[in-house]
């Protein structure tokens, strides 16, 4: 199969699906967790696939490590309002999974793609194998109002713009410095939450930030020009 129609099942389309259907079981913050685990799988995928080499390895792991026990702080609220649910725990992984997949596999074709052109192509996919999936399961189509102008302004954000920058942003940096970068989600989640919602920040959530931000400093100083 072409590796770039491959590419194009994993992320948006699988990655989301699973995604979104686990979140039907447990929490955000759960959710948040487990995703931190893409930069390890990005990791392992990239040494299985691609023979990437990594110099001091456990150096390397120690620090993701510390940059995931920051992600995990940073979630405690939600992870303390969890709903236990193991199918909700195995579509989550699945589709942490399938958008390791992604990122490994399009660290490889951003060498020959311009990343607009890429990023269209595998949204176009996705969206006929949504189309798809819709038919087959007979979902409805039917959103309320109020909902509508959240749902382009989340395809805008999440989809087009998230997928255009790190596209671009894999032709400059290694694949598993890309993925320790992705422990900054669930931190500016917070700061944004504090900014506009006026949320409180607790002192384990601010511990977290910064040894979430000290990790992936640290491993991108040392390991970002390999």
């Amino acid at each position: 199969m072409n590796p770039c129609l491959f590419n194009r099942n994993f992320e948006p389309f699988l990655a989301y699906t699973f995604t979104l259907y686990g979140l039907k079981f447990i929490s955000a913050g759960i959710t948040a967790v487990i995703f931190s685990l893409e930069s390890v799988f990005i990791l392992i995928l990239s040494v299985i696939l691609f023979f990437v080499k990594i110099n001091s390895p456990l150096h390397f792991i120690l620090l993701l490590t510390g940059a995931m026990a920051g992600s995990i702080m940073v979630a405690l609220p939600d992870i303390n309002d969890r709903i236990d649910n193991i199918t909700g725990y195995i579509l989550i992984v699945a589709g942490v999974l399938s958008a390791s997949f992604y990122v490994v596999i399009s660290s490889r074709l951003i060498v020959n793609f311009e990343p607009v052109t890429l990023l269209t192509g595998q949204l176009t996919f996705s969206f006929i194998l949504a189309c798809f999936f819709i038919v087959l399961t007979g979902t409805s189509l039917q959103l309320p109002v109020e909902s509508v102008f959240l749902v382009f302004l989340s395809g805008i954000l999440q989809y087009f713009l998230a997928f255009c920058f790190y596209l671009y942003s894999l032709r400059w940096i290694p694949v598993h410095i890309a993925g320790a970068m992705l422990y900054f989600i669930p931190l500016v989640a917070l700061l944004l939450s504090w900014f506009f919602l006026l949320e409180d920040i607790s002192f384990i959530q601010g511990l977290g930030v910064f040894i979430t931000i000290l990790c992936v400093y640290i491993l991108n100083k040392k390991y970002a020009i390999e």
